[in-house]
């Protein structure tokens, strides 16, 4: 289901107007920059959401620093994380 500029819009409680705003504009573009639209979402809207739930829940779920965009380096780190956690 593609993403659509209402979705966006709709989030814009959460992002902050400007935020919603620019994805809107990114959406609109042609070609729509689509990764970039999704690299915003899940830094602006879903880390700060599951920031969010796990202040809520103390047994939440577990943070795992994944910076750089070396996808096998970071699969690294979440492997070593799981294994510390459930060894």
């Amino acid at each position: 289901m593609p993403l659509s500029l209402g979705q966006v819009r709709g989030l814009s409680k959460r992002l902050g107007q400007k935020h919603a705003d620019e994805m809107v504009d990114l959406l609109t573009e042609v070609p729509p920059r689509l990764s970039e639209v999704a690299s915003r979402l899940l830094i602006n809207y879903y880390d700060d959401m599951y920031n969010y739930q796990a202040t809520k829940r103390p047994n939440f779920g577990h943070s795992v620093e994944c910076d750089g965009g070396d996808a096998l380096e970071n699969a690294k780190r979440l492997l070593k994380a799981y294994e510390e956690h459930y060894s």
